[in-house]
């Protein structure tokens, strides 16, 4: 067991290797991540959990299944890129109609789609594990925790469903991991290594073609960037990264208008206002929520179901976990806020202790965190459906702050995945999936 001074940053000797930060064994194990992703996709695409609205924690996937397969599903400005993948898809579909093959194309399309995400996550856990070596942890910390990412029931559900939040959480996960790699090589004394400003505009619109307001989290990251390896004031730190943030959402919200002035399909529409939180009462509900989803990502306690009123021709119930207008709030929301906050501010104790790296990471995931709060304190409802937005930040806070502690690490993994398993087996009856067109 190794001493406290493990949460510094040990000396530099140079940049990893890509062989160092994705090793030949983590790519085996993100692809079998993956294929398991996309069997549990298929399993409950057939079960028909993707046919209609709020089954997973208020989740979509009906209508969003559509925008990725076929680019007729919602078509809104909130996620102005969504029906990109599609234009694929229809090739696909196309050619196999060409070669004779009497296959159904709006099936074939649908399964190509399902197999989006899951193909997002095992990217993300390469990155995420790369970010982790990048910033000085070692080969088997960088290992346990990447586990822990992938062990998340967040990264499981989101992870198999056709939605957008694992794009977005891969999006986030590559900015961070675009910072980590230019912090070692700031670290290894060359300062003005990592990627040309091209790149991080191409993500700044990448993430805003995904969801509108992931924008703030790449606006942390690249200030982060530039104010740690760029050497930048805080000022223009501030400016630059807002500056790219607000180019990437025009030039995506800009395409997504001419696409719609070129091409003969009706806007969808995104009544914000839906979703807005009814009055100031319910805003600390949902921040009491929020700080409890943050600890649902690692530890998800108290998974239940309630009647469903969307399921059209079936009749079913939806999963919830992290929900608000729930009165009074119940105990395991308040104790699930209660250990999140603690873990924040011992993370704080760490920052305020420890320079370099450490404390640069530790700013970047409570500004990833503030700025998700800030948007959800008033908007949503179940806290759960948004934490691939900020799953990098509740990964990599215990990360940090039990870097020293690596055997109630492995406790926590082992914890994870015997919560997992007791969720995929009573999904189906929680669920109560029954009829049908």
């Amino acid at each position: 067991m190794t001493g406290p001074t493990r949460v510094n940053d040990p000396p530099a000797d140079d940049v990893l290797s890509a062989a160092e930060q994705f090793p030949r064994w983590l790519i085996g194990a993100a692809t079998i991540y993956a294929l398991l992703l996309y069997t549990l996709a298929l399993r409950w695409y057939a079960l028909g959990y993707f046919d209609v609205y709020n089954v997973f924690f208020d989740a979509d996937a009906n209508t969003n299944l559509q925008s990725l397969a076929h680019g007729w599903g919602r078509h809104t400005v909130i996620h102005p890129l969504l029906e990109t993948p599609a234009f694929g898809f229809r090739l696909v579909s196309s050619a196999a109609g060409i070669l004779g093959l009497a296959v159904d194309p709006v099936a074939v399309r649908e399964i190509l789609a399902l197999m989006l995400n899951p193909a997002a996550v095992g990217v993300t856990l390469l990155l995420f594990h790369g970010s982790l070596r990048n910033i000085a942890f070692t080969r088997l910390d960088a290992a346990l925790w990447t586990g822990v990412f992938a062990a998340g029931l967040s990264t499981i559900v989101f992870g198999a469903m056709p939605e957008t939040y694992a794009l977005s959480s891969l999006l986030i996960v590559a900015c961070f991991y675009l910072y980590s790699r230019s912090a070692a090589a700031r670290a290894a004394g060359r300062p003005n290594d990592g990627p040309p400003g091209a790149i991080w505009m191409a993500l700044a619109a990448a993430i805003a073609g995904v969801t509108v307001t992931n924008v703030a989290a790449f606006a942390v990251i690249y200030g982060a960037h530039l104010r740690f390896n760029r050497n930048r004031s805080m000022a223009e730190a501030a400016v630059v990264s807002v500056g790219m943030a607000a180019a990437g959402l025009v030039a995506v919200i800009a395409m997504y208008e001419v696409v719609h002035l070129v091409v003969p399909i009706e806007k969808g529409q995104y009544v914000v206002s839906r979703y807005i939180v009814g009055g100031i009462d319910e805003i600390p509900g949902n921040v009491i929520h929020f700080v409890g989803a943050s600890s649902s990502v690692l530890l998800p306690i108290g998974v239940d179901s309630m009647p469903n009123g969307l399921c059209g021709e079936w009749t079913c119930n939806q999963l919830v976990l992290n929900r608000n207008n729930v009165s009074p709030l119940p105990t395991i929301a308040w104790l699930k806020a209660a250990g999140v906050l603690a873990l924040w501010v011992y993370c704080a104790r760490i920052a305020i202790r420890t320079p370099g790296r450490t404390r640069e990471v530790l700013l970047i995931a409570a500004g990833v965190i503030l700025s998700n709060l800030s948007i959800h304190s008033v908007f949503g409802s179940e806290m759960f459906l948004y934490t691939q937005h900020w799953v990098l930040a509740a990964v990599v806070l215990p990360a940090i702050a039990l870097r020293d502690h690596r055997r109630v690490g492995f406790a926590l993994l082992l914890t994870m995945l015997y919560l997992d398993a007791a969720f995929l087996s009573q999904v189906d009856a929680l669920v109560q999936m029954r009829g049908g067109p």
